[in-house]
């Protein structure tokens, strides 16, 4: 078993050119892991993740709303070392938000994909029992999710998850 800390940086791109979209920001996460070592240099782990996001956005009238994202995520990732200290790493991960998706049964609207799924891929470096990696994550589709712009109001958004995070990884056992 494992605890993780992330801090990422959001970049959704904005494939229709909507002027109402959500800007890029950072996005911290925390985290615990199982991994199980399948051959010598290959392993294969499960985890779950807390993830903090909160891009900033501005409406129509200039006032910022802020989109709150978080998400509890469930990353399965394939681990291979290259050598003794550097390694290879890639998996998908399922996303599940907190808030943000719409609750409407009534409403019908075509991207509404609960949860949502991502791929990633990157290279890492184990000192001693530290681990520390650079991943790219990016989703498998596009999401329709909402934007709350008032007390009863909010407004759809076409976003496809893009993130590139730093993560650091330590044994649980050894703290």
């Amino acid at each position: 078993m494992n605890v993780s800390a992330k801090t990422g940086y959001f970049f959704p791109p904005n494939k229709e050119n909507n002027e109402y979209f959500p800007e890029n920001a950072f996005s911290p996460g925390i985290g615990i892991g199982l991994q199980y070592n399948v051959l010598k240099k290959t392993s294969i782990s499960l985890g779950i993740e807390g993830n903090y996001l909160n891009p900033s956005m501005i409406d129509y009238q200039s006032s910022q709303i802020n989109p709150l994202w978080h998400s509890v995520n469930i990353p399965f990732r394939i681990k291979q070392f290259v050598g003794s200290h550097f390694m290879l790493v890639g998996g998908a991960t399922l996303i599940r938000q907190i808030k943000g998706y719409w609750n409407d049964p009534l409403t019908l609207y075509r991207n509404q994909q609960i949860p949502e799924y991502s791929w990633e891929l990157g290279t890492g470096w184990k000192f001693n029992k530290l681990s520390l990696y650079l991943i790219y994550n990016h989703g498998f589709g596009t999401f329709e999710k909402k934007i709350k712009t008032g007390p009863i109001t909010a407004f759809p958004v076409d976003v496809v998850h893009r993130e590139i995070y730093l993560k650091v990884q330590y044994p649980l056992w050894k703290f």
